[in-house]
């Protein structure tokens, strides 16, 4: 999946499922807001993603020292 959507409540935990639409996220963040009254449900986009790769590989260099 290159980009995703979540739908995101300042008042509550963390977001647990990644849309593949926006409008699938929509759809959820209107169903919360309705059961939800006076609180915001956010839709956001995910624009990038950084990973570094893990374990870190460690390579040792030989060299062929004449003395």
């Amino acid at each position: 999946m290159n980009g995703f959507y979540i739908v995101w409540n300042e008042e509550a935990g963390s977001p647990t499922y990644k849309h593949e639409t926006q409008q699938s996220a929509e759809r959820e963040a209107a169903r919360l807001a309705k059961q939800n009254q006076g609180q915001k449900f956010h839709v956001l986009s995910s624009i990038c993603t950084f990973e570094v790769p893990d374990p870190v590989i460690k390579t040792d260099h030989e060299f062929d020292l004449p003395f």
